[in-house]
């Protein structure tokens, strides 16, 4: 199970305050895996002085006004948690997620948590920026939850035949069990399954399968996706892990599993070089995200390196 050195927690600029979400589970984190904690906040630039502030404040000095109020806000927050944990903070000016990803890297971050936008359904923009850009795992959280009681990762299993897949899908597995065990909560996987051509195959012009063709093909694909999630499993010893094998899109199989199963926090994968088949990438991420009305931590094969410095 993955461990963490360094955690980012971003609270937006007008909400700094203990009662934040994401503070309680960096909070929760840091005391566990005894990491040290920063406190971020990026204060936007004013896109136009208010009229009555022309002549009366420059905007540099209206900036400087607003970093030194949530300095000692971040300051005063920090200080609650001191005893427990090695604590910092940073104030920073710019874009949300320009400022937030430039910290990941020269902080060197294992993780980045923040309150995701409110949003009844899905992600926000700026939100969407972190998961795809961001070099670490992203937990966006949502539930108002004490305590996040179970978590899904979503394995693709068709990855398992590329080193890369391989080391993606065992990031998703190390993470959801290092939040399984600092929350006592219970982890299940879920993996999607389809035959490539199926409506081809079902009503070709020129070629077809029969019914009985059909229902056999799919009791195999069946059968040899339930034996890949059991090998897969089998990996980790003493857990108690749920799987699921579901057949569909998955851009459509997830969220309908996600929303009527309770789940607290999905974690899966976003990106990937485009070698790899099947991964869940761009349109086809950004998709089942929007579908969801729960937390999740996305990431990013360990090489994946961001394009903001």
């Amino acid at each position: 199970m993955q461990s963490f050195k360094r955690i980012l927690v971003v609270i937006e600029h007008d909400k700094v305050n203990k009662s934040n979400f994401a503070v309680q589970r960096g909070v929760e984190l840091a005391k566990k895996d005894n990491a040290s904690l920063t406190l971020m906040t990026v204060i936007p630039h004013p896109k136009k002085l208010v009229a009555d502030l022309v002549g009366v404040i420059s905007e540099e000095e209206l900036i400087d006004k607003f970093k030194n109020m949530r300095e000692s806000e971040l300051s005063a927050l920090a200080d609650t948690f001191r005893d427990e944990i090695a604590v910092q903070t940073v104030t920073s000016v710019g874009r949300e997620f320009i400022e937030t990803i430039r910290q990941v890297v020269l902080g060197d971050h294992d993780l980045l948590i923040k309150m995701a936008r409110v949003e009844e359904t899905g992600f926000d923009s700026s939100d969407f920026h972190l998961m795809r850009k961001c070099p670490q795992p992203v937990w966006l959280v949502k539930s108002r939850k004490t305590k996040p009681k179970k978590l899904l990762a979503a394995i693709d299993l068709s990855l398992e035949k590329e080193q890369e897949g391989k080391q993606l899908n065992a990031r998703i597995m190390d993470l959801s069990l290092s939040l399984a065990s600092a929350y006592s909560a219970d982890i299940e996987i879920l993996s999607c399954w389809s035959i490539y051509g199926e409506s081809s195959l079902r009503s070709g012009g020129f070629f077809r399968f029969s019914d009985e063709q059909m229902n056999d093909l799919i009791n195999k694909e069946e059968q040899a996706n339930l034996q890949k999630q059991n090998d897969f499993i089998a990996r980790y010893t003493d857990t108690n892990i749920i799987g699921h094998v579901r057949k569909g899109d998955p851009t459509i199989v997830i969220p309908e599993f996600v929303n009527s199963n309770e789940v607290d926090i999905l974690v899966m994968g976003t990106v990937a070089r485009t070698g790899i088949p099947g991964l869940l990438i761009g349109n086809t991420s950004e998709t089942i995200l929007n579908k969801m009305s729960t937390s999740v931590l996305t990431l990013k094969p360990v090489d994946f390196q961001s394009i903001i410095t």
